[in-house]
């Protein structure tokens, strides 16, 4: 799983959901919410859910 959630840890953005074998991948956030607003410009965290293992990174938006 990929979500994009702000810094008070509420999900803004479901990118991706599902499987995906080993490898590079790319997944592009286009700055929408889940229903498809646009978002303010800010900090964000992209997290990625894999097996046990849980990555945060911190983004900005710019528009």
């Amino acid at each position: 799983r990929i979500h994009i959630v702000d810094l008070l840890g509420r999900r803004v953005r479901t990118l991706y959901e599902g499987y995906q074998p080993n490898g590079l991948h790319t997944i592009l956030w286009d700055g929408m919410n889940d229903s498809y607003q646009p978002v303010a410009s800010g900090v964000y965290i992209v997290r990625i859910e894999a097996k046990n293992t849980i990555r945060t990174k911190k983004v900005t938006l710019i528009r």
